[in-house]
């Protein structure tokens, strides 16, 4: 079993960069197969959700629905005034501020929703998001002192819900990545994903996968990111890096498997059509490299890398 390193203020700081690129991934446009499942870092609370937890909100999540946001969220907050406002108001206040980019709006509102009702998990989960905000804006040491609020705030809120995806992923990615001196931990990050699975949890297995590998234990990753494809889960930062592996160990099946699941499910991103370029230009096939990273182009006429590598090969198709 592997160990993280005991890593200085510069480790420190490369750890929480990779901390924050977990939101860094393109939202995926609608999957091709209706069935798959897309195992991201959450970006919000859905309104279905804040329907069914708060049915008076039920007008409001209507017209937001229908683009009427900037009048709706005038209402809300005219109604936030009042005394004895719904905390689920006060909530959904608090994730329009955060997508707003008005942080400290955000902050006042999940504050009063929490003094309002401590046991709401989302209330949280909502608070997290917007710590997990700060966090993708400090630097230096203040980066650290919002890592350590954003993880606070989901494990509040894994405490008292531990069912929803969100709150677990986020702990387990957070056990596994961070430094043992800062709270790493990567024997509960693996327990906390075969919960999860035991649970019933399908994301898990893509996400146990890039536990395995975190922890130098390659054969046990490959064997996950095979059971999560069986499971139609994916997340586009795991398979771009499983296929990296099986590359690296010489499993070519595997590699080619591991990028195709990618373009099929993420055909949008460049990383997807690159990554397959990469596995056949190791194979010796430039036709085909040069193809996939004109794909890559396509999706992405500005992604540098995919061009600079279409160039290194002449324009062959």
């Amino acid at each position: 079993m592997s160990r993280l390193p005991r890593a200085g203020p510069g480790g420190h700081t490369r750890w929480l960069m990779a901390l924050a690129l977990l939101a860094a991934s393109v939202a995926p446009a609608r999957a091709q197969d209706s069935a798959v499942i897309y195992v991201e870092q959450p970006t919000g609370i859905a309104l279905a959700d804040y329907a069914a937890t708060w049915p008076n909100l039920v007008p409001y999540l209507d017209r937001l629905g229908r683009g009427a946001r900037d009048r709706t969220t005038g209402e809300l907050e005219r109604l936030a005034t009042a005394p004895g406002v719904s905390d689920g108001i006060l909530n959904l206040l608090a994730q329009l501020a955060r997508e707003d980019g008005r942080l400290d709006d955000a902050d006042d509102f999940i504050t009063r929703a929490i003094a309002a009702r401590r046991t709401e998990h989302r209330h949280y989960f909502q608070q997290g998001m917007i710590f997990f905000a700060r966090l993708t804006q400090a630097s230096g040491l203040g980066r650290w002192t919002w890592q350590q609020r954003t993880r606070d705030a989901y494990q509040k809120a894994f405490d008292l819900a531990p069912e929803p995806v969100p709150y677990r992923y986020y702990l387990v990615y957070t056990l596994a990545q961070a430094p043992a001196i800062a709270g790493g931990d990567k024997n509960r990050a693996l327990r906390m994903t075969q919960d999860g699975i035991d649970r019933g949890q399908k994301e898990f297995y893509v996400v146990r996968a890039d536990v395995h590998r975190l922890r130098g234990e390659p054969e046990a990753a490959l064997a996950d990111y095979d059971r999560a494809m069986e499971a139609r889960t994916f997340k586009l930062n795991s398979f771009l890096a499983a296929g990296a592996l099986a590359m690296e160990k010489g499993d070519w099946e595997r590699a080619r498997r591991y990028f195709d699941w990618a373009v099929y499910c993420r055909p949008d991103s460049p990383r997807p059509h690159e990554g397959l370029g990469d596995y056949f230009l190791a194979r010796g096939d430039s036709g085909a490299a040069g193809a996939a990273y004109e794909a890559a182009v396509r999706a992405d006429p500005q992604s540098v890398s995919a061009r600079a590598k279409l160039a290194s090969l002449g324009g062959v198709r």
